[in-house]
């Protein structure tokens, strides 16, 4: 204490003592927030891990596996997912565009061997088999049509699977069948820390010591029909698509998941709109007496309360009398909101706007055609990397075994390779495309059977067509005659199941 402050505590004892006091909390503030400042400074460039307030929100972020935190939560979000399709536009417009683009009208397979007289048969069998409804459990469609279904199953629960089903040679000549199951039908309560074999069981799914698939659990029925002990089906057998985000994921959740709330808020604010213009357009008119004297229960009176406007209509008021009409309420903000919700929407699903709702008002060519583009990459994602890769493949694999069986023919699979040929694009400009991937074709950079796949043709039945035609219209008097077809394509033995060049 300086001799100041000595001086006014003789003075004035009271206020020196609230001075020192104040002093006293002023430096313990001051280690405070100094204390507060050393340990933000740890956190200053990774402001997201705050524990403080605005971080107080992420009560669901933990460090659970990738299965355990799909598992816990995947059956409310395809429900939820099941529902919003069921309600809302928007969500069964996001699953059609996803399927119709992914899938389209099929994904063709075209087998390649050096054996001519082998990819002949497959490709008879397929024609047999794989294009017609046989090969459906359910009897419903061909392997397209499985296809899309699958990818629909996918996009809107997250996961499909399709099981192996041997059959009498009296169902079909190949004694195989797709049955297509939704998720629901996986026992994932069925858990276990160690089996007879040394592995493990989570949620429906059995792995080996290794942490290998090695089957599945499923229910004969579906669990809401009756239940029923779930049974064991091998790998061999199954074919699960999903989208993976994390590595050692085995299990998907709906391409929506992210966007859930946003469409139930958005609905719910669509509904409580319509409510109000309802209740606005209710137009009502009040008649108001200022004559406090005046009987309100005359005759008279009791006809005018209760008249109605009509066209052309003239109806005689008091002296005191006025008529009132109601302003119905109005929203400036409905548009603007409603578009930004939806664009949430389409973000959360992977597509464009424009795509989600058919609305083109507000772009133009290139801003259309970047859209069209990024969208597409998507697209070229879920067809490699979830449909072909999980799903195609698989069901190949089982038709050339039953091939194998059927033509007793060894090691099939081992000279037998696959090329998919996906759904084309639809050019926005074609003139200024087909032009480009013509100097693409002529500069090397891409060959003629990739351009033609990207038409969604099948290059070697395209080359046969073209040599027919030319031969047809060969020296006949006409404006048009087709060009000479190219060399014969020599791919064979190639294996293209690969994603395609970049």
């Amino acid at each position: 204490m300086n001799r100041f402050e000595q001086f006014i505590g003789f003075i004035a004892p009271g206020y020196s003592l609230k001075r020192m006091q104040a002093k006293a909390d002023a430096y313990l503030i001051d280690k405070r927030l100094q204390r507060m400042t050393d340990r933000d400074d740890l956190y200053r460039h990774w402001e997201g891990a705050t524990t403080g307030r605005r971080g107080a929100g992420f009560k669901g972020a933990n460090g659970q596996s990738a299965n355990k935190e799909v598992v816990k939560y995947n059956k409310a979000l395809r429900e939820r997912s099941r529902y919003m399709n069921k309600n809302t536009p928007t969500t069964k417009r996001a699953v059609r565009v996803i399927a119709n683009n992914v899938v389209g009208l099929g994904i063709i397979p075209t087998p390649k061997s050096e054996n001519q007289a082998l990819v002949k048969k497959l490709k008879d069998h397929w024609k047999l088999w794989g294009e017609s409804r046989i090969c459906d459990w359910n009897e419903k469609g061909n392997f397209y049509f499985l296809e899309k279904l699958s990818m629909k199953t996918v996009a809107l629960s997250g996961e499909c699977i399709a099981i192996r089903k041997r059959v009498p040679s009296s169902v079909n000549k190949l004694g195989l069948q797709i049955m297509l199951l939704e998720p629901d039908f996986i026992d994932s309560m069925k858990n276990e820390d160690k089996t007879t074999s040394g592995g493990y069981i989570q949620s429906g799914i059995e792995y080996n010591s290794e942490g290998k698939r090695i089957g599945y659990w499923i229910f004969p029925v579906h669990p809401d029909i009756r239940a029923e002990e779930s049974v064991f089906i091998k790998i061999e057998d199954i074919a699960h698509s999903h989208e993976v985000d994390r590595p050692g994921q085995d299990r998907g959740v709906p391409f929506g998941s992210a966007t859930i709330l946003t469409e139930k808020d958005l609905d719910d604010y669509k509904d409580s709109e319509i409510m109000a213009k309802k209740t606005g357009a209710a137009f009502a008119g009040f008649v108001t007496n200022q004559d406090e004297d005046d009987d309100s229960n005359s005759e008279d009176y009791d006809d005018l309360r209760n008249m109605k406007i009509e066209p052309g209509s003239l109806y005689k008021l008091g002296p005191k009398e006025d008529i009132r009409f109601s302003t119905p309420p109005g929203s400036s903000t409905f548009e603007p909101f409603i578009t930004l919700y939806k664009r949430e929407i389409a973000a959360g699903y992977g597509v464009s706007y424009e795509q989600l709702t058919g609305d083109y008002s507000r772009v133009n060519f290139s801003s259309g055609r970047m859209g069209w583009i990024e969208s597409s990459r998507n697209f070229d994602d879920w067809q490699w990397n979830c449909i072909i890769s999980m799903f195609c493949e698989t069901v190949y694999g089982w038709f050339l075994d039953a091939v194998a069986q059927v033509e007793n023919i060894k090691d099939i699979r081992t000279s037998v390779s696959v090329t998919w040929t996906t759904p084309r694009r639809e050019m926005i400009d074609p003139v200024k495309e087909v032009t480009a991937l013509k100097e693409q074709l002529k500069s090397g950079m891409i060959s003629w059977q990739e351009v033609v796949r990207m038409q969604s043709y099948i290059p070697d039945e395209l080359f046969a067509e073209l040599q027919e035609d030319y031969k047809r219209f060969k020296g006949l008097p006409v404006d048009w005659i087709p060009p000479q077809p190219p060399q014969p394509p020599n791919d064979q033995g190639t294996n293209n199941t690969d994603q395609p060049k970049k």
